[in-house]
């Protein structure tokens, strides 16, 4: 682990690249590192929820491990991953990004959160072949950050009103250098998105 650690560091960044090499190394290694991380602190959390603590105050968090009473019986992990492919595969909607059709998927996508944070199904019988209840958990866990995901990058993408590196708005195509400021986004009940506050840089500037 350390090893690639070292191998990782490197300059794995940019606006516009590639899905090989250095890129896919930094994506399975920081990935890695990013599990470690969230299950050691899963289970510094174990039984806090139980007893009544703070900790339960993490709400949508626990979407797809544990569902709520008259959950949607139709959700499932499968649908909500096939929805959300729906959205942002094709490349009418991912790749040449409009507002309109920005606005259209974000109403899907918010849609199913709100499904999914009602309690999406992760056990119980679901699936019901051979699959485990540990199994079941962790694939709706991923289908809920699915969703999550597909929502920030869509959040994001309807601010950035340019077309900058793989960022392509097919009704504001042109580089806009005003926002050369990366975005932040969070949240998952409500979304927010905002600018960087670190002032925006020029290679040039960087070398002097």
């Amino acid at each position: 682990m350390r090893r690639s650690r070292r191998a990782c560091a490197g300059p794995a960044f940019g606006g516009f690249t590639g899905g090989g090499s250095h890129n896919a190394a930094w994506a399975l290694s920081s990935g890695t590192w990013a599990g470690e991380g969230a299950a050691a602190y899963a289970a510094a959390k174990r039984g806090t929820a139980a007893k009544g603590g703070a900790e339960r105050g993490e709400g949508v968090g626990v979407a797809g491990l544990n569902p709520a009473s008259g959950a949607d019986k139709e959700l499932t992990s499968e649908l909500v991953t096939r929805l959300v492919q729906d959205e942002v595969h094709p490349y009418d909607k991912n790749y040449f990004r409009t507002e309109a059709g920005l606005e259209a998927s974000l109403a899907n996508l918010d849609d199913l959160w709100d499904r999914v944070a009602a309690g999406l199904r992760g056990g119980d019988g679901y699936p019901p072949s051979g699959v485990g209840q540990a199994t079941a958990l962790f694939r709706a866990r991923e289908a809920a950050a699915m969703v999550a995901h597909a929502r920030w990058m869509y959040n994001a993408a309807r601010e950035r009103t340019e077309t900058r590196g793989m960022h392509k708005r097919a009704d504001h195509p042109q580089l806009d250098p005003a926002q050369r400021q990366r975005r932040f986004v969070g949240g998952l009940a409500e979304v927010w998105n905002g600018l960087d506050p670190v002032k925006p840089y020029s290679i040039l500037e960087v070398a002097r």
